[in-house]
């Protein structure tokens, strides 16, 4: 499941598709956009309710693959790009309540 592509149908809420499609779920394409593009931000710098997203997590006992498709910049130095990804760790770990 795709985060970013169901967060640009207005209709559509992550955390209900997630409830919805939990017995074919494998793995997540996370990712956060404004609702109308598929941007690949940084979950937190858009729309998407990530609190709402974890629950979905936790209401279907989620065991699967959990991958970022976000696109930080590559002009960042060496040191700020780890120290990026180790915020990923830290907001992947945040939605999912640990």
């Amino acid at each position: 499941l795709d985060t970013g592509h169901v967060n640009v149908f207005p209709t559509l809420s992550v955390g209900d598709e997630v409830r919805k499609m939990k017995d074919v779920i494998r793995a997540f394409h996370i990712h956060d956009n404004n609702g109308k593009a598929d941007q690949h931000a940084i979950p937190y710098f858009g729309t998407v309710d990530w609190e709402d997203f974890g629950k979905a997590l936790h209401d279907i006992d989620y065991k699967g693959s959990f991958s970022f498709e976000v696109e930080p910049s590559a002009k960042l130095p060496s040191p700020m790009f780890e120290e990026m990804f180790g915020t990923f760790i830290k907001i992947a770990k945040h939605i999912l309540g640990e």
